[in-house]
Formats: structure tokens, sequence, C-alpha cells
């Protein structure tokens, strides 16, 4: 009955060494350069062109800004990316700060968390931002983005 068991184990363990799981931690790779590219574009010294990964050509983004952006509605990627520039120009100093990261594997959207704090001279502006992430294929893409409260 031990040698039973024991080979169990070594079944049970080959299967957490296997390509699958493998697989999944190129998956949270890749989800962790997906949210390197948003916090980075939103930094301090951070350009929105950072987000350019995120946004395949022809794919549109949902956006509901009251503060930075004009309205609700679907942005082309190069949209997103200028109107984040002329604001963050705008601004002047700024810096983002995410929400730590969930430990859950990403099983299905992502939600990036965080705040956007502008220090400009008519005072501190703080936005709660809300990035949604979805897979497509191997990489990630970004679906959604709109402001808290």
């Amino acid at each position: 009955m031990g040698r039973l068991a024991l080979c169990i184990c070594i079944l049970v363990l080959a299967g957490w060494a296997s390509p699958a799981a493998a697989s999944s931690s190129g998956t949270d790779e890749t989800l962790a350069a997906a949210r390197d590219s948003v916090v980075q574009a939103l930094s301090s010294e951070g350009r929105a062109g950072r987000l350019a990964p995120l946004l395949p050509p022809g794919f549109k983004v949902h956006l509901s800004l009251r503060t930075i952006g004009p309205a609700r509605g679907l942005y082309e990627g190069g949209q997103l990316i200028v109107l984040l520039d002329r604001w963050l120009a705008a601004c002047g100093k700024h810096h983002f700060r995410a929400a730590p990261p969930g430990s859950e594997a990403p099983a299905g959207p992502q939600i990036i968390r965080g705040t956007l704090i502008c220090e400009g001279s008519g005072g501190t502006v703080r936005i709660d931002l809300h990035f949604v992430l979805e897979r497509a294929g191997d990489s990630w893409r970004l679906s959604e983005m709109w402001e808290a409260g």
C-alpha cells in the first residue's frame, strides 16, 4: 500500500510540473507585463504610449471618464493615448498609485485599480481609475477604462 501512495504522489507532483502549469506561469508573466504597461504609462515619468502593446490596431476601448475625457464612448487606441498624453501634460506633476494585484490566478478579465494624482496650480486632483484587461491569445488587451465614484 505504501508504494501505491508513493506512485500517486509522484503522479500528482508530475502534473504540477506539466506544460499546462508552465503555460499558466507564462500567462501570469504576460499579465504582470500588461499591468506594468498601465502603471508605467501613468507614472510621473511615463508616457501614455506605453499602453500601445495593450491596444491592438482596429480594437476600441470603452471609456467612461468625467475628469480626463470628454464623455463615454468607444475610442481607438491612438485616440486614448493622445487623450491621456494631453491631460497628463496639462496636469504637470502627477503620479499613479496602483492597488496591489490580487493573488488569484487570471481566469477571466482582470481589473487594475489605482489613483492618478495630479498636483497643479489649481490644487490636487485625485482620480480613481479602473482598467479592464482581457485575454487576447497569449497576451492581454485593454478593453475598458473608467473613473470610479
